[in-house]
This record gives structure tokens, C-alpha cells and sequence, in this order.
């Protein structure tokens, strides 16, 4: 029995792969600007603390995050983390993505990380709750080893929430239990498969502590601008690279040891600006020849080099523009202690 359920999984998961070998090659995976900085462009989505973060690891060790991706002969690309565990990001949920303007960057390498870093969190959401519910330690454990090693049922789940994902995150068990059930008969996942898989979500509590975890990274989904963002820097850091933390900024002279820290060190870094700005002092920056436009309350931005001489650190916006046309602009260590209440840094 143990052997008949294993070979299911193999099929569906190979099913999974023929139906997107169709996907054509519609925009390479890497543009002319490669994996960097540069290249990274924030789509319609509130994510500017996934984009500044990659943006951030590119800038520093961008070998780290091409090798971190493979591009497989039928389209889709596997993708390995920094724990050493592994998703495969299929072609047509990239290109969904693409054309519901989630990334606008150079290429298709960044929208590839974010949708398998989406993945890995609907897997591990799953798989937390199923463990949660009071169903008997058998069902736990054959329905948990489902979602570990099926893919078919994980894109059903993930596409589903995508769909019924509202703005701010939220989600409703009927809907979702309909999208599920639509996705996997999309899929053509197996009724006796994809059955208990979507009863699953009339388990007491096991909805609601989806929902909840699917809303904290809503962004990653198709949701824009959630409250309460703090951590996520760190956590796309320790996805794809090393653990971060964040630091707030308290004093000019713990702020420049910490800006000459990741200078020295090549550290990647996130800054993030504070919800609000006396507009006295903005138009004082631009009196003094500063560059307009650059600030956007509670935004992450990359720092990209903190020049100890002159006393400037440098970030990036990671919309690519505002201000200018790669979003790139310099403020005095004044400036910037006055605009930003803290910093993700790698560990």
C-alpha cells in the first residue's frame, strides 16, 4: 500500500512537469544586467522588502544566488535554499506572475527566487497545520508526507491562494476550498488524491492557522502593502543567503560603526525608512542640492555603499526609479539617520 501511495506521487509529479514542457521561453531567465542589483525592478506588489533584500545579495555575492538556480529542460527551474532544501518554480506560474506584474525586473531570475520562496511557504504552512489538528497520528503522518514529496498538490494549494488571496491578505475557507478543488481538477489530480487534501481545510483549526500565515507573507501571494512587514528583510535573507538582523538606528555614532561594518565586511543590507518625515527637512535636503523625490514612508531600500570620507551613504529604491532612472541616490549620514529607523543587515 505504502508503495502503490509512492508511485503515485511520482506520477502526479511527473504529470505536473508534462504539463508545462508547452511553456515556451518568453523572456530568458537572465537580462543583459545579470544577477544584480541593477537588474532588480519591484513590480505592483508591496514588496519592496523581498526586492531590496535580493537586491542586496546581489550586490555583494551574486554568484550565490544564479547558482541557487537551475533551469531544467522542460521549463521550469528547481530551486535550492540556504538550509539545503529544494522547490520547482514551474514556467507558467513565473509567467503568471510576470503578467500580473508582481517583478518587473531584468530578467526572470528574481520572480523565479520569490515564487519558490512562496512555495516554501505555503509547503511549510501545510505542513505545520496538518500537524496541529487533532485528525489520528496516521492520517498526520500520511497526509504530511503528501505535501513534503507532492508537487501537484502544493501548486494547487499555492494557485488557489492566489486567486482568492484579497488585497490585504485575508482569504475565506469556502472560496478557497472551491479554488483548491478547481486547481486540482485542473491538475488532474486524482479525486482519491486530492480529496483528503481539500477536506483537510474543514479540520478544526487548521484553516485559520493557514490563513494566518499565508496574511504575514501575503506580498508573496498578491496582496500589497500588509501592516506588520518587520522581520521579513531578515527572512529573505536567511532563505537564500545567511540570517539577518534587524538594527534600529538610535545614535549617529552606532550608526556609522554599523554602515562601516557592512561596508568593510561586504555585508548585504536593507534600510528602512520611517512612516513619517517633517517635510521641512525634505525640502531643506533638496535646498542643499539633495536629490528630490527619493523618500516613501515605511519603504525598503538597498544600501548599496557607505563612503566613509564624505560621511554618504548610498541606496537604491527598489522600484528602479524614483528618484532618477535606476532609483539610485546618495544622502549625508544627517539625512539618513533622520529619514531611517532602522537597518536589515546580514549576520
Amino acid at each position: 500500500m505504502k508503495f502503490g501511495f509512492l508511485l503515485l506521487v511520482c506520477a502526479c509529479s511527473a504529470q505536473l512537469q508534462a504539463q508545462t514542457t508547452q511553456a515556451a521561453h518568453i523572456t530568458p531567465l537572465y537580462g543583459p544586467a545579470g544577477v544584480s542589483a541593477q537588474a532588480v525592478r519591484q513590480g505592483m506588489l508591496g514588496t519592496c522588502y523581498f526586492h531590496a533584500a535580493i537586491a542586496a545579495i546581489a550586490s555583494r555575492n551574486p554568484d550565490l544566488l544564479r547558482s541557487a538556480i537551475e533551469e531544467n529542460a522542460d521549463g521550469s527551474y528547481t530551486v535550492q535554499f540556504r538550509d539545503g532544501s529544494v522547490e520547482t518554480v514551474q514556467k507558467d506560474d513565473v509567467l503568471y506572475g510576470r503578467a500580473k506584474f508582481y517583478d518587473q525586473s531584468d530578467g526572470l531570475w528574481v520572480l523565479v527566487l520569490m515564487r519558490a520562496m512562496a512555495q516554501q511557504t505555503v509547503r511549510n504552512a501545510l505542513v505545520d497545520e496538518i500537524g496541529a489538528t487533532p485528525l489520528p497520528t496516521g492520517v498526520k503522518e500520511m497526509a504530511t508526507q503528501l505535501i513534503k514529496s507532492n508537487d501537484l498538490i502544493l501548486t494547487a494549494y499555492d494557485r488557489a491562494i492566489r486567486t482568492t488571496i484579497s488585497q490585504g491578505g485575508d482569504m475565506q475557507r469556502a472560496a478557497l476550498k472551491n479554488a483548491v478543488t478547481s486547481e486540482a481538477s485542473a491538475l488532474s489530480i486524482p479525486g482519491f488524491l486530492s480529496q483528503p487534501a481539500i477536506d483537510v481545510l474543514d479540520t478544526s483549526g487548521f484553516f485559520d492557522g493557514l490563513a494566518q500565515r499565508i496574511k504575514v507573507n501575503g506580498e508573496l501571494f498578491g496582496a500589497y502593502h500588509l501592516a506588520g512587514q518587520g522581520g521579513l528583510p531578515e527572512r529573505v535573507m536567511a532563505t537564500y543567503d545567511r540570517p539577518g538582523s534587524y538594527v534600529p538606528i538610535t545614535d549617529m555614532t552606532s550608526l556609522r560603526a554599523l554602515l562601516s561594518k557592512i561596508q568593510t565586511q561586504a555585508l548585504p543590507a536593507v534600510a528602512t525608512s520611517k512612516d513619517s518625515v517633517d517635510v521641512a527637512v525634505l525640502d531643506r535636503i533638496i535646498a542643499a542640492g539633495g536629490v528630490a523625490g527619493w523618500w516613501i514612508p515605511e519603504h525598503s531600500y538597498t544600501v548599496l555603499e557607505y563612503n566613509e570620507t564624505k560621511d554618504t551613504v548610498t541606496l537604491r529604491n527598489p522600484w528602479g526609479h524614483h528618484p532618477g532612472a535606476d532609483g539610485v541616490f546618495t544622502l549625508s549620514t544627517t539625512d539618513f539617520i533622520t529619514a531611517f529607523r532602522g537597518m536589515s543587515v546580514m549576520n
